[in-house]
């Protein structure tokens, strides 16, 4: 990794946002990057088993629910779908964001 990657990767988040009904995530990162999520997209890069037994149907539009802090590195998400155990770390979902 590049001295800027690294730099980037070790930003800490300044806030953590839901938007447009729980549709959306924005986070915002003290070196002045931004990135907006789905709540769609969030729940497919969900990497816990319960994700996959639990997936929405196809087509079908997912909402967030409730965001938790996970120390001071992470935050679980809630969806409307009954998933609640996903973790998201901040290079995780800055990498989303720039995917």
């Amino acid at each position: 990794m590049e001295r800027n990657e690294d730099a980037a990767a070790e930003a800490w988040p300044t806030e953590v946002r839901l938007f447009d009904g729980g549709r959306a995530l924005r986070v915002a990162f003290e070196d002045g990057a931004a990135v907006t999520l789905s709540a769609g997209r969030l729940r497919e890069a969900s990497r816990s088993v319960d994700a996959r037994r639990v997936a929405p149907g196809p087509g079908r539009e997912v909402t967030i629910t409730g965001v938790q802090p996970v120390g001071n590195y992470a935050v679980q998400l809630a969806f409307d779908d009954g998933h609640d155990t996903g973790i998201y770390d901040w290079p995780t979902l800055r990498a989303l964001g720039a995917n």
